[in-house]
């Protein structure tokens, strides 16, 4: 599955992500019920999962979308501080990425008062600039 919306990233509204409610998960779409954690561990998950689609096909990272056993979208409930996180991904993703990443881009979709969804996208990176992290390709 593509980009599931008709419009791009910048438009979008808490009314079009209830769309996604039933679209599973593909190679190309991932969601995220909560923010990465802070730990050296779950920043190596962040920074693998971003890097694994700009070494793909690029795609879609949402948090903020609970989703159910079958890996479909089940609730759109955000995230708390999403901005702060939005700057503290892209920070990470500079500092531990040797290549910069095609089309990189975070957006913040309100969902509530004091939550909001935090988007994510990348095109994939050409061959000969394929995202390094540490030292290898991150597939």
């Amino acid at each position: 599955m593509g980009w599931p919306f008709s419009k791009p990233l910048t438009e979008l509204t808490h009314e079009d992500l209830g769309e996604l409610i039933g679209v599973p998960e593909s190679d190309r779409v991932e969601y995220k019920r909560e923010a990465y954690g802070r730990t050296d561990e779950q920043t190596r998950e962040m920074l693998r999962d971003i890097s694994s689609f700009a070494n793909a096909t690029g795609g879609y990272l949402l948090m903020g979308v609970a989703t159910d056993a079958d890996e479909q979208a089940s609730q759109i409930v955000g995230i708390p501080e999403a901005e702060t996180e939005a700057a503290r991904m892209l920070s990470s993703c500079r500092a531990n990425i040797q290549e910069w990443i095609p089309a990189l881009t975070f957006h913040l979709v309100p969902i509530s008062d004091d939550r909001n969804c935090l988007l994510y996208t990348s095109d994939a990176a050409d061959e000969e600039d394929s995202v390094d992290l540490g030292g290898r390709r991150i597939i």
